[in-house]
């Protein structure tokens, strides 16, 4: 069994909405630069600065794709026979990656709560909904790995 260990249902950031018509990964800058290794011939080390922001931008593209129907799309394409989906939260909830997830033997949906909230109660609540795990993203999160929460 194969199982992709890091999925989302929809783009994380701010500002990027979901095209769930948009079904293909743009192939530009980013796609060039994974296939190389993330070594590419025309500079050393990390891009210059116009090469980062195309690369900026070009995931935020992809990131646009991010919904169960693609998703499920691209797991039947590469022979992935579940995926674990992490919502982030304030950006996505428990309950909405619950709801999409809809029982699907294939998702397997995890919870996300964010420090400040009443964290232990939304967690506590989502686990008893049928969350398996949870996820923390310290950056979009903004919460630093050490700290208590």
């Amino acid at each position: 069994m194969i199982v992709d260990s890091h999925a989302h249902l929809e783009a994380a950031i701010p500002g990027v909405i979901t095209n769930p018509d948009r079904t293909r990964q743009s192939h530009l800058l980013m796609w060039s630069y994974e296939l190389l290794g993330f070594h590419n011939p025309l500079w050393r080390g990390s891009p210059p600065a116009p090469g980062r922001v195309v690369i900026a931008l070009e995931n935020q593209l992809r990131l646009s794709i991010g919904c169960k129907k693609n998703l499920l799309e691209y797991m039947d394409r590469n022979g992935i026979d579940k995926s674990i989906v992490l919502p982030i939260a304030p950006f996505s909830t428990s309950r909405q990656y619950l709801e999409s997830c809809d029982g699907s033997e294939r998702l397997i949906p995890f919870a996300s709560v964010s420090a400040g909230s009443d964290w232990e109660s939304d967690l506590k609540d989502a686990m008893d909904a049928g969350c398996r795990g949870l996820k923390i993203h310290p950056i979009l999160q903004k919460t630093p790995p050490e700290d208590p929460f």
